[in-house]
């Protein structure tokens, strides 16, 4: 209760005893008033900070906030929504059912029939056990870059038989022609190695002797027969130093 002196106004709260000075008469009734009808004003706010800037916010007829005094706002029906907001996945990233597909235009699969059963346009797609890569056409996925294995008369892809092969080929090593034979050129076999170094450098080729059908070395035969045959002389006069076993035809003038 406060006790009333014209200026002044003693009250207590809590235990305490306290005292308000300098008032004005029509100051103190005033206080005096609101004293006797509420024994406690503490806690109480100000009915003006009701719907204020800086003040408390109003409840309506349903004891909710009105929409007038709540922020700017997203309906959570929007998320995920045509026309809404996209949403985040656990690691905080936009999944990549809500990017368009210039954004997220690569997608694999483990085989063709695991595809998506309509595609996008833009879209590749990739079959991770062939690594071929695929477009949608509109109505079917169709191969892109689609080339065959390299033949010896058409471009293409490295067969596995070739990658084979040419791991299988020293570096730096020169292509086999094969063994030279007496039609054909080629590497020279051991054997005709061997035979090439028992021939004496400088030695003149063996075609064998002469006969009446083919060319070739004079026999010894043949050469003592040709030394057995006498010379025949033809001239006019005869000669001046004829050799044993010459024979002089006298030439006709």
């Amino acid at each position: 209760m406060a006790n009333y002196i014209p200026g002044v106004i003693t009250f207590s709260k809590s235990g305490n005893t306290y005292t308000i000075r300098g008032l004005t008469e029509e100051q103190a009734l005033k206080i005096q008033n609101a004293l006797t009808e509420h024994q406690d004003i503490s806690g109480k706010l100000d009915v003006s900070l009701k719907g204020a800037n800086n003040g408390l916010a109003e409840l309506n007829s349903a004891g909710k906030v009105p929409d007038s005094q709540l922020p700017s706002y997203i309906s959570s029906a929007e998320k995920g929504a045509n026309s809404g907001v996209a949403e985040l996945d656990a690691s905080g990233k936009v999944p990549s059912s809500q990017l368009p597909s210039y954004v997220d235009d690569v997608e694999e699969y483990s085989g063709t029939t695991n595809f998506p059963q309509t595609g996008e346009s833009g879209k590749i797609y990739v079959d991770t056990t062939t690594n071929k890569s695929y477009r949608w056409s509109g109505s079917t996925y169709t191969e892109i870059c689609s080339y065959s294995n390299a033949t010896q008369s058409a471009d293409g892809l490295m067969s596995s038989q070739d990658k084979t092969k040419l791991d299988g080929v020293t570096a730096g090593a020169e292509p086999n022609p094969g063994t030279v034979t007496q039609s054909t050129d080629g590497l020279m076999s051991s054997e005709d190695k061997t035979k090439l170094d028992g021939i004496t450098a400088g030695a003149q080729p063996n075609p064998g002797n002469a006969t009446q059908s083919t060319d070739g070395l004079m026999s010894s035969a043949d050469k003592t027969k040709l030394d057995g045959i006498k010379i025949v002389y033809s001239e006019s006069t005869a000669p001046s130093s004829p050799s044993e076993g010459m024979i002089w035809l006298k030439k006709k003038v």
